[in-house]
């Protein structure tokens, strides 16, 4: 949301839509996030998308609730390293548990980049 303001400031426009890219980044709307350090940013978004996995599982059958975090999953790689061989492997995921064990494979693979303290996305959802 800080950005979105300051991009009115800057530019004069009456408003600013976000729509399409806050799927995949639901933290978009936290106006604290950008301040988080990389860590936290990390385990920010590990809690995010392990409530949003949750809440799928609760509210859906299986297999609507399979395509469902396949969807969102897949929006979650954004940023991951193997990201395009990790949502293949998510659509060949015949099970949420399945899907799910994927996508957290991917989600804790160390990065040599960035600091081996990240947190990960346990505990992990049944």
């Amino acid at each position: 949301m800080e950005q979105a303001r300051r991009m009115v400031t800057e530019t004069g426009c009456g408003s600013v839509m976000i729509g399409r890219g806050a799927l995949g980044s639901p933290w978009v709307f936290d106006e604290g996030f950008d301040r988080l350090s990389w860590e936290d940013q990390r385990a920010y978004k590990a809690r995010v998308i392990a409530r949003h996995v949750a809440l799928i599982r609760e509210h859906f059958g299986e297999k609507y609730a399979l395509v469902q975090m396949k969807k969102h999953l897949a929006w979650y790689t954004e940023g991951l390293g193997h990201a395009t061989e990790c949502r293949a492997r998510i659509f060949q995921t015949r099970s949420p548990d399945e899907v799910w064990d994927v996508f957290q494979s991917y989600w804790d693979r160390p990065r040599p980049e960035i600091s081996q303290t990240a947190s990960t996305l346990s505990p992990r959802i049944a």
